[in-house]
């Protein structure tokens, strides 16, 4: 066995000691489970955060290296790191959704500061009984019914690029987007309160450009969930633009208009596409996320970061079920209900394919 090839493990305990990387820490006392940040480079909320321990040059080294497994340590198998480095492993056995799990054995002579190598074992996530796939998949399916939905909305919002604020609605009926605050406010849809810029970024010429468009803004924009479709309406004097991407291949703007309810994007064509990609009759997955422009046109040739606000928003149902078609472990269809961990079994072709059929067929 050579000693001379880098072992990943004893590298990988310093550096979750080191506390160097966000969200890389231990997950027990006795430091034997760790977690590691991680999003599929397909995820449309990703940033730099979720994948800055694997631009290590440790990870760029090991890639062209031929690790092998010897007894009482681990040489990392060579798809193993491609697939962390490119951001899905392919088995997909011990991944979840931002999360990688695994145990570390460390041997009392690793502990007293001597060189050996600790135990690496994965943590395998087991098949699921019949029984429980049938629980999981009816969880999933009473979000739906003849044509309607419900979800969570995660919304993000992001000054000149920054992201200053992020808040989870739990209405499945919508929201608006204002600066108008009603404390204790009650009613069919929640608010999105945008923050003051004074009290998030320090640019003054930008605090001032973001108040000016917060005092137009009014009412601002409604999100709504209508027959199954999200949909947007401007109420204030403010204008806003919307695009299913923040990188549009046009410069025409894309305008939400003021008298009549405009159909952003709907759970058929979502269920439709996704079905189209995981049958590999569509090469790119499907957008989910929706990009709202508050104040300025959009798109057009400038940067959705030069602009100086931009609101996200992620129906949470439509990213599950994204991430059910990489296979990528355990997320949560509703942040305050259901948090599921999906195995093997669900995330097989076939399983998932009936899922969306059923979805499919409950939307007509």
């Amino acid at each position: 066995m050579s000693s001379q090839k880098p072992r990943i493990i004893p590298w990988l305990i310093s550096q979750i000691d080191s506390k160097t990387y966000p969200g890389l820490e231990w997950v027990n006392s006795e430091h034997t489970q760790f977690r590691v940040p991680w999003k599929h480079a397909s995820r449309h909320d990703q940033s730099s955060d979720d994948f800055k321990i694997f631009e290590n040059t440790l990870f760029e080294e090991l890639d062209h290296l031929n690790l092998y497994q010897g007894e009482g340590e681990l040489f990392l198998p060579r798809e193993h790191v491609q697939g962390i480095e490119g951001g899905m492993e392919p088995n997909a056995e011990v991944f979840a959704e931002h999360t990688f799990y695994s145990n570390v054995t460390i041997p009392e002579a690793h502990l007293d500061g001597a060189t050996a190598v600790p135990v690496f074992q994965e943590e395998h996530v087991q098949t699921q009984p019949v029984q429980e796939l049938e629980s999981l998949q009816h969880k999933i399916l009473k979000h739906f019914s003849y044509n309607s939905f419900e979800t969570d909305f995660e919304v993000k919002i992001f000054y000149r690029g920054k992201l200053v604020q992020t808040t989870t609605v739990t209405n499945p009926n919508g929201f608006y987007i204002t600066a108008e605050q009603q404390p204790g406010h009650v009613g069919y849809l929640d608010r999105v309160y945008l923050p003051q810029p004074a009290l998030v970024v320090t640019d003054q010429l930008l605090v001032e450009a973001v108040d000016q468009l917060l005092t137009k803004l009014k009412e601002g924009t409604v999100v709504e969930v209508r027959e199954g479709a999200i949909g947007a309406k401007r109420l204030g004097h403010c204008r806003s633009y919307w695009s299913m991407t923040n990188a549009p291949k046009t410069n025409t703007p894309n305008k939400i208009d003021k008298t009549e309810y405009l159909v952003l994007y709907s759970i058929q064509q979502f269920i439709a596409e996704l079905i189209e990609f995981v049958e590999h009759r569509r090469k790119e997955s499907p957008q989910y996320s929706i990009w709202i422009c508050i104040g300025e046109q959009w798109p057009d040739e400038k940067s959705w970061q030069k602009k100086c606000i931009m609101v996200q928003v992620i129906p949470v149902v439509m990213r599950f079920l994204h991430e059910l078609s990489y296979s990528t472990g355990a997320s949560s269809l509703n942040n305050s209900e259901i948090n599921l961990e999906i195995s093997d079994s669900l995330s097989s072709t076939s399983n998932l394919m009936s899922l969306l059929r059923s979805i499919e067929d409950m939307m007509h």
